[in-house]
């Protein structure tokens, strides 16, 4: 009998599960709303309740399932299945979530960073278009990323390796992060970091005090910020030009440091598409050693949420090589 996956990406809004066949297409999705209340006791059992209720609804057996591959925010343990720093759950202290599925499930358990697992999904089946070695970066409300190569993740000693979010780009001041340092990448090259340079660039500029309190209260998003510059208007198109050399210039770093054939781009900031995809490339070459520019390439994303549904199967089938 053929097997299936269950994939998870666990996230702080919402977990995001589906039901892939053998041949790894996704046949069934749903949803279930994260409680990160009471220290986050919830999330777990209200995903083992989700997931036998999809069983149901499905006419499916545990047994029709040779595994559970995961992605997890925080510092995720690949090996032991333990999860810290994930702060936006609510676990302030470290949780053995490999275990506690396995435990109630009865099923192997392969799990890894959320960032990651989105890296490996677009390897394997968007626009990594399978090639060994590439790099992801997440452009949402911070910077994640994910390093593939020779076609499985790399984690560095640490377990820490892709936080491109916190490359240092200011050596002295910038603006603070939320891990604590100022001047790190994320805090320019993300949607927060479209804002902040928009904050920046206002009171700089003596723009008007409502617009500038109108930055200060969020009712600003970096997709305004590039909806103005697409229309031609001046302001946005200087914040737009600052944002996108600092992600070129981030790029640079990448392609130099470790010469990926694809370098990634994905989350929400992505949805700018091809408009903010030629800006990055237009300026990524002037950083870049010139033997890389022949075989290091930035592309957008193609899997959308699905990226880290389809890398979370792939840690499955991995762990069975």
């Amino acid at each position: 009998m053929n097997k299936k996956t269950l994939a998870i990406d666990l996230g702080g809004t919402s977990a995001q599960l589906a039901v892939l066949e053998e041949n790894y297409d996704i046949v069934h999705r749903w949803n279930v709303p994260t409680d990160p209340s009471d220290g986050g006791q919830y999330i777990v059992p209200n995903l083992i309740a989700s997931i036998r209720d999809a069983l149901d609804e499905l006419s499916l057996e545990i047994s029709d399932f040779h595994g559970i591959g995961m992605g997890a925010p925080g510092k995720v343990d690949n090996q032991s299945g333990r999860v810290e720093g994930a702060f936006n759950l609510g676990w302030d202290q470290p949780q053995e979530l490999r275990q506690a599925l396995q435990e109630v499930l009865d099923l192997p358990v392969q799990m890894d960073n959320d960032a990651n697992v989105a890296a490996l999904g677009e390897q394997w089946q968007g626009a990594g278009n399978r090639e060994a070695n590439i790099v992801m970066m997440t452009l949402g409300t911070g910077l994640g990323g994910g390093i593939v190569i020779h076609g499985r993740l790399y984690h560095g000693s640490g377990l820490v390796a892709g936080e491109i979010g916190h490359i240092p780009v200011f050596i002295h001041g910038g603006f603070l992060c939320t891990c604590g340092k100022k001047g790190c990448l994320e805090t320019v090259a993300s949607a927060t970091g479209v804002v902040n340079l928009a904050k920046y660039r206002s009171q700089e500029q003596g723009l008007a005090e409502d617009f500038q309190k109108n930055l200060e209260k969020g009712r600003y998003t970096a997709k305004d910020v590039f909806a103005w510059a697409q229309d031609g208007d001046t302001f946005g198109q200087e914040v737009f030009q600052e944002y996108t050399d600092y992600l070129a210039w981030a790029c640079g770093i990448i392609a130099n440091t470790l010469n990926p054939s694809k370098i990634i781009l994905g989350g929400g900031v992505a949805l700018a598409g091809d408009f903010l995809l030629e800006a990055v490339r237009e300026k990524v070459v002037h950083y870049m050693y010139p033997p890389t520019r022949e075989s290091t390439q930035v592309v957008l994303a193609q899997l959308g949420d699905d990226a880290a549904l389809y890398g979370a199967a792939r840690l499955l089938l991995q762990s069975k090589e």
